[in-house]
């Protein structure tokens, strides 16, 4: 398990493994062993150590990008994770949403943001304001309109006529 639902980046997440049943714990077990995925990078080893309470064992790793770690930890040598069925548990890191954390107005920050993008912060006593700041101009806007000749059923009518215009005239003049 973790202490908490998921972590940010750039911090340490912690891991805690417990025994259910201390009776199935192997007497003298000092240490264990796991390792941490995420994505397609290399495992990152890991070794758990006892904690606080009996049948616990604890340790941090760094969590630096965003996305979800699955940790696996198995009893028995480091070697042995590969043919031991493992305990596996996934990780969320995520950025904070600091909207969410703390809903309040950031007057400072809205100012700032306003200043940048060229605008301007209004209060609720200034509302009627609002609205002589949208500047309306008028929209200029040219339509084309094109039809290709190529495919036009005309243009094949007569280039069709005066092929056979030609034609009657050659016969008529009996140059055929």
């Amino acid at each position: 398990s973790t202490p908490q639902a998921s972590y940010q980046p750039g911090g340490q997440a912690k891991i805690i493994a417990r025994f259910l049943d201390e009776s199935q714990m192997e007497p003298g077990l000092q240490r264990l062993y796991g390792d941490v995925e995420r994505g397609d990078d290399q495992p990152i080893p890991l070794t758990l150590t006892p904690g606080n309470k009996a049948g616990e064992f604890s340790t941090t790793f760094p969590v630096t990008q965003p996305g979800t770690y699955f940790v696996r930890v198995w009893l028995g040598d480091e070697a042995a994770g590969a043919t031991v069925k493992a305990a596996t548990l996934p990780i969320k890191v995520e950025f904070p949403n600091k909207e969410l954390e703390n809903p309040t107005l950031d007057e400072a920050f809205l100012q700032t943001m306003a200043v940048s993008t060229g605008g301007r912060v209004y209060d609720l006593a200034e509302s009627e304001g609002i609205v002589n700041a949208f500047k309306i101009k008028q929209v200029s806007r040219l339509l084309e309109e094109r039809q290709e000749i190529w495919d036009a059923p005309l243009f094949y009518i007569l280039i069709f006529g005066l092929l056979v215009t030609e034609w009657i005239l050659r016969k008529w003049c009996r140059l055929i």
